[in-house]
């Protein structure tokens, strides 16, 4: 605290003498100026107060910047009657305000830029570098082991071109919703402007079109983003709920919650305490009566590369990546190459009755629900899991429903009047029977 008292320190019969000291002695500070601040009456009144807890320190408050404490000097100004105070002190920032950067690991060089015919020649001679291994092998490869060198082999294949780099992450941006193509171009016209202003600054002419557009990009601006939340408001003059939301957003009272963040320690270990219960662990399965034979499924049928090639095609490319680091998209590029050896570990797995324990592990990631953010409670799991892991369950589950609405005797298939968990079934085409029936019935009379 800096400023001008009014209280000569140097008097203490001063009258406001003691009430400067309470003050002090209250918040703990101390007077670091003991030269005269004002002439000719050599009086010190312009004082500067820190922290007197430490002879060097001063901390405003837990967990913010340390200011380190130097010297005080007074400096001689001929344009007043009262000298300069000049106080130094260095900012020391603390461990919990050091700001720490994000990292992940990307694809660098990125996937888009890749060269698709090398890459897919590559692929191949690592597949046909597979096949020879287990064909030169003793005795026959076990599911988990087969697993593993497949996706060795194709992360060797995808890191060649694009290797897995730690960079840090960079903050999402996103531009104004009332931004358009008219208003982009004169924002960058401005731009040019100015940079024009800045190099001849010898120019008048090069000022006044500078001032000119940036009143043109302020009235344009103001213009866009009137127009966008009226559009808004006429938009949504049906749903109260949505209306609410872009007032919010056009007064500026969004909640931002500046709590800080869970540690990760914490969420990890709450997360593992929930897995590890074990009351939650006796749970049993219903069983249909009569023999389980009758009703289950035998075996599965073989897995075809056509059916692999088709479901890499339909795999999402936006979805994240499982603890694997391979996206959907490097899987369809190379479509033709790994189908078949892809075919032939899906048929090894089904006939079998195991799944690969790689498919097996999973990116487990906090997602915050509500409350307080520092309670770890408050926060739910995700399962991020593998592309592959996720193309064999969808390879069992379309056998699964294939046998379900072809049952054999004595299983008798899905009846027309089955609506819940089917494909292509809502609530909408069960409404429509039923309302059917009841009008049929309320004019028969029943």
């Amino acid at each position: 605290m800096a400023r001008d008292f009014n209280v000569n320190v140097q008097d203490p019969s001063h009258a406001h003498y003691p009430h400067l000291r309470t003050f002090c002695s209250d918040f703990d500070l101390r007077n670091v100026v003991t030269s005269p601040t004002k002439f000719p009456n050599a009086t010190t009144i312009d004082l500067a107060l820190i922290s007197s807890s430490s002879s060097t320190t001063s901390t405003a408050r837990p967990g913010s910047d340390e200011l380190i404490y130097k010297d005080c000097n007074v400096i001689p100004c001929a344009i007043s009657d009262h000298q300069l105070v000049r106080v130094t002190y260095t900012i020391h920032a603390t461990t919990s305000t050091l700001k720490t950067n994000r990292q992940v690991q990307v694809r660098k060089p990125p996937l888009r830029t890749l060269k698709i015919k090398r890459f897919q020649e590559t692929a191949a001679k690592h597949m046909s570098t597979l096949h020879q291994q287990i064909t030169r092998s003793s005795s026959q490869m076990s599911l988990d082991s087969y697993t593993e060198h497949w996706q060795d082999a194709v992360s060797d294949a995808l890191n060649e071109y694009c290797p897995l780099k730690t960079v840090n992450a960079k903050k999402s941006y996103t531009p104004s919703p009332w931004i358009d193509d008219e208003l982009r171009q004169t924002l960058f016209k401005r731009k040019r402007a100015h940079c024009a202003m800045i190099k001849r600054p010898d120019r008048p002419d090069l000022l006044q079109q500078f001032r000119t557009l940036r009143r043109q990009c302020k009235l344009l601006t103001r213009k866009k983003r009137s127009t966008y939340f009226q559009q808004q408001l006429i938009n949504h003059r049906n749903h109260p709920r949505e209306q609410w939301s872009v007032m919010n957003n056009l007064l500026g009272r969004i909640k931002i919650n500046r709590e800080p963040a869970a540690e990760v320690a914490d969420i990890t270990k709450t997360f593992t305490a929930v897995v590890n219960d074990t009351s939650l662990s006796g749970s049993t399965l219903r069983t249909p009566n009569g023999p389980l034979s009758e009703y289950s499924l035998t075996q599965f049928t073989p897995v075809t590369v056509p059916q692999v090639q088709l479901h890499i095609q339909r795999m999402n490319s936006r979805k994240a990546t499982g603890h694997d680091n391979i996206p959907a998209q490097a899987y369809k590029l190379i479509n033709d190459e790994i189908a078949p050896s892809l075919a032939k570990l899906f048929t090894m797995s089904l006939t079998s009755g195991d799944f690969p324990s790689t498919y097996k592990l999973a990116n487990v990631r906090p997602i915050y629900k509500r409350g307080d953010k520092s309670v770890p409670s408050n926060y739910r799991p995700i399962s991020i899991l593998s592309h592959m892991s996720k193309l064999l369950e969808h390879i069992v589950h379309d056998q699964l429903m294939y046998y379900i609405y072809n049952a054999p005797p004595p299983l008798v298939p899905l009846p027309a009047e089955q609506f819940a968990y089917r494909r292509g079934h809502s609530c909408e085409d069960l409404l429509t029977p039923v309302i059917n029936d009841w009008m049929l019935s309320l004019d028969k009379g029943d």
